[in-house]
């Protein structure tokens, strides 16, 4: 490990509950490295975990407060000088258990440290976003308000993001289960299910459930405690595919040898949306679906899950082959692979791409030339095959195509991506990042990292310009020492990577613009 470098910066984003300690006062602490360069705007107050110097034991891990991102931590004291915490997004709120040099627990946000009560029997060991200004905490879960509310669904309760969407919590082996409200961050009651919750509505109150045995669906709403079967047989007792939304459970169909976008509604009815379909996609937050019909022509439309009410897309083009789409909320990315649907033959094809604005019901052809055997949906990108060519959706709704190796990260405030790199052996290189946008410009970054670290999080800087990471040793990761890093680095790749802090985690962030 070098003692002095440049590097990008990079925000703590590991998950893990971390307990403090330190070494001797005069190895152990935090230090500020490099001062934050004038051109790096809009950083607030901060929050950082680190070793707290103590020459009667070394396992103190305090909270470490400054003003302003970039300030010097010399004479700086401990905020809590003994906590376990829940590293996470910088941005998201957070919180902090007291331990038994500093018992004082602690509410995390916007880099501020706020005095709580942390209820009895709750965890701190990890904790995720799951909306504006929301988060929980895994085991003895605990949900997050960026106000500072702190709410228990349930002593023991676990909190899970949904395969079909929603969050629920559950203990077991009670067979308790719940929902989370996404806009007020309310836990639902509990109420007994026989079976496994597969879905929830956004406002935490109706659980979609296959019963165990018969695998049929049933819905049940968490306020009244009432169960209403559904007619519906899910084959392996899981969803294959589908969304649930705040009017339920949009799914695919087969009946009478036709395929039908369906929807569950909350009170257990089902009713068809369209039919028949071909290739059909979901957002996220389960409101509507792209729909192919073949039998129209490949006419594409946008259904309304809620209303059913279907729109057309509009545009220059139409896809004709076999599509394969991937949406965010508000966009799509379609790609169409030419005479696909003959399957005697895996031979190469062309594919065309389009983007969809869902609110505009806007089709787009993307420029360019492109082929594929197939086109594969994973982990919400589309990979094109063999060639290994990744397709996602930048920032702004626009189509980014990037060779094979690399990985989608989080936008930046233009809209380009930024990528992780493969290192050939199945892992990701922690030294190298790629930044590309919808014009085909890449710009490759180093992180400045070693060999014995990982990248644990990454922060664009408001001004546009810059990038914090946050690196951790490879072993040991989430425990603040000398290989716990933040760097910032140049997003147009000039310049080195500036190390600006060394033995510190960063917990929170405020943002000033």
């Amino acid at each position: 490990m070098r003692s002095r470098r440049v590097v990008a910066v990079l925000l703590a984003a590991g998950t893990g509950g971390l307990i403090a300690c330190s070494g001797p006062p005069d190895e152990s602490g935090p230090v500020r490295v490099a001062e934050l360069p004038a051109e790096v705007t809009g950083l607030g107050p901060a929050v950082f975990l680190a070793e707290v110097p103590d020459d009667r034991r070394s396992d103190l891990r305090g909270l470490y407060q400054v003003e302003r991102f970039g300030a010097d931590l010399a004479g700086v004291a401990p905020t809590r000088r003994h906590v376990e915490v829940g590293v996470g997004d910088p941005l998201s709120p957070t919180v902090a258990r007291g331990l038994a040099e500093d018992p004082r627990d602690a509410f995390v946000h916007g880099g501020q440290v706020r005095d709580t009560v942390l209820p009895e029997h709750s965890s701190v060991d990890s904790v995720t976003p799951v909306g504006a200004g929301l988060a929980v905490t895994g085991s003895r879960c605990l949900v997050l308000r960026a106000d500072g509310q702190v709410r228990q669904p349930s002593v023991e309760a676990r909190c899970e993001a949904a395969s079909t969407g929603g969050v629920l919590w559950s203990v077991n082996p009670t067979g308790q289960w719940g929902g989370v409200d996404l806009t007020t961050g309310t836990p639902s009651p509990g109420v007994t299910v026989t079976g496994t919750p597969f879905g929830v509505t956004p406002d935490g109150r109706h659980l979609f459930v296959t019963q165990p045995g018969t695998r049929r669906v049933a819905v049940v709403d968490t306020s009244t405690g009432t169960t209403m079967p559904v007619d519906l047989h899910l084959a392996r007792g899981v969803p294959d595919h589908g969304a649930v939304g705040p009017a339920g459970y949009a799914y695919v169909r087969t009946a009478d040898r036709k395929r039908r976008l369906s929807l569950v509604g909350v009170d257990g009815t089902v009713r068809d949306l369209l039919s028949p379909v071909g290739h059909v996609a979901f957002t996220p937050d389960g409101t509507r679906a792209l729909v192919a019909q073949p039998s129209e022509g490949y006419r594409i439309v946008v259904v309304d899950l809620a209303s059913g009410d279907v729109r057309p897309l509009t545009g220059a083009e139409r896809p004709t082959g076999k599509l394969t789409a991937v949406l965010t909320d508000e966009h799509a990315l379609v790609a169409d692979v030419t005479g696909a649907e003959d399957r005697s033959a895996r031979q190469v094809r062309p594919v065309r791409l389009f983007t969809v604005d869902l609110t505009a019901a806007r089709l787009t052809a993307v420029p360019g030339e492109f082929e594929a055997s197939t086109a594969r949906l994973t982990d919400a990108v589309i990979t094109l095959e063999p060639g290994g060519e990744v397709l996602s959706l930048d920032g702004q709704g626009r189509a980014v195509t990037v060779g094979a190796g690399a990985r989608p990260g989080p936008a930046l405030p233009d809209g380009r991506l930024l990528y992780w790199l493969d290192d050939g052996a199945g892992g990701t290189r922690a030294d190298r990042l790629l930044v590309r946008g919808a014009d085909g410009q890449q710009t490759e970054l180093s992180t400045g990292a070693d060999s014995d670290q990982v990248v644990s999080h990454l922060l664009p800087t408001p001004d546009g310009g810059h990038l914090l990471v946050s690196l951790q040793p490879a072993r040991g990761r989430g425990a603040p020492g000398p290989g716990s890093e933040i760097v910032l680095v140049r997003l147009d790749g000039t310049g080195d990577p500036l190390l600006l802090y060394q033995g510190a985690l960063l917990v929170s962030l405020g943002l000033t613009s």
